[in-house]
């Protein structure tokens, strides 16, 4: 199967995915009928709560003309990981400001 849609940049997004199972294969970002970017994934191996993961990713680009190949031998999923695992610490003397209180600009000045 293929879907498209609007790329954010310009041009289209296109992913192709194996109806099977729903994995998807490749993603191509093409503008004015030209690749722009593309990621294939290849290699797959079954995780059992998961389902399938791939062991290999392509990406290439053409401007400027790069290329990227991530290939993966131990595969182990993170499990239990709490929101914190994810959250940047704060640097010193940062201000948590709620972006619905009355004063949002964190004592900044314009």
């Amino acid at each position: 199967a293929v879907v498209e849609w609007s790329a954010r940049e310009g041009g289209v997004a296109r992913a192709t995915i194996r109806r099977l199972d729903d994995v998807p294969l490749a993603i191509e970002w093409k503008r004015e009928g030209k690749t722009v970017a593309s990621v294939r994934y290849d290699d797959f191996v079954h995780e059992a709560e998961t389902g399938l993961w791939p062991r290999r990713l392509s990406l290439r680009w053409t401007d400027p003309a790069a290329s990227l190949r991530l290939s993966f031998h131990e595969l182990q999923l993170n499990h239990d990981l709490t929101d914190a695992a994810f959250a940047p610490p704060d640097p010193p003397g940062a201000k948590h400001v709620e972006l619905g209180d009355a004063d949002s600009t964190a004592g900044g000045e314009r």
